[in-house]
């Protein structure tokens, strides 16, 4: 889920694959653990000049933020 936040501290096993493709296995509220899932960060980041940037909204380029 985009927008969402502590994927580092609840996340394992986790791949990147074809180098776009974020996927691991995420525990839940309860302690137990989902099954893998992955998101598409071609969805959001971009790489525009060779600025790092990411975009809140897929479908709007006027809500790009420089990443650095």
């Amino acid at each position: 889920m985009w927008d969402g936040g502590d994927f580092s501290k609840s996340a394992e096993e986790i791949d990147l694959r074809d180098g776009h493709y974020l996927e691991a296995k995420l525990r839940k509220k309860d302690g137990g653990h989902r099954e893998r899932q992955g998101i598409n960060l071609n969805d959001r980041i971009s790489n525009i000049n060779g600025k790092l940037t990411y975009r809140e909204h897929p479908s709007s380029l006027a809500a790009m933020r420089f990443l650095f």
